[in-house]
């Protein structure tokens, strides 16, 4: 459609509702200031609707494992420059207060917080799911993990790749299923490599 019109799947909706009850609509004046053919693909009021969207919903919190570098550093930063609350969660503190400075400098709603974590101990996964049982969680990204060239134990005696990588994110996630649910629409994100 043209940038001034109605998307093809808005104009079938309202043909359905005429045609089912005879109900009459009020249609929009056209868009001022319409872009040149060859511009934006995208119709303005999409852009401004969205944005109004965006800053209408409550804040959302997103609680992000390995935090301190690769992808769990890029989401908390993104998040939290589209306004989330984030929660980060780094085994290092030296690392994780470098991360939570970064982040800190691209938030553009509430502070982020940094919790500390090995997944390499259950226990220590286990009290971060105490530590973050009371609060609201939109979406736990699993993302801590990592890779050994040689074979190591966690301190509960399992395969330190598969502890770290398998078993801590299946505990802190059964253990903050419930809150999550409550919380619906939440979401649980898992990275892999």
């Amino acid at each position: 459609p043209r940038p001034h019109e109605e998307p093809a799947d808005l104009q079938q909706h309202h043909r359905r509702r005429e045609a089912a009850g005879g109900v009459e609509r009020a249609h929009a004046p056209p868009m001022p200031n319409p872009p040149d053919r060859g511009q934006a693909t995208r119709p303005d009021w999409r852009r401004r609707a969205g944005s109004w969207f965006t800053r209408a919903v409550e804040t959302k919190t997103c609680l992000v494992t390995g935090a301190n570098s690769g992808v769990g550093l890029v989401s908390a930063r993104e998040l939290a420059r589209q306004g989330w609350s984030v929660v980060m969660v780094c085994r290092d503190r030296a690392r994780g207060e470098e991360a939570l400075a970064s982040v800190k400098a691209a938030a553009s709603g509430p502070a982020p917080e940094l919790l500390l974590a090995d997944f390499a101990s259950l226990e220590d996964v286990r009290r971060l799911a105490a530590t973050v049982s009371g609060r609201r969680i939109d979406v736990l990204m699993n993302n801590a993990g990592l890779m050994l060239t040689e074979r190591g134990t966690t301190r509960e005696g399992f395969e330190t790749t598969f502890g770290v990588n398998h078993l801590a994110p299946f505990l802190l996630t059964n253990l903050l299923l419930d809150g999550l649910r409550a919380n619906a629409p939440s979401r649980i994100v898992n990275v892999s490599s």
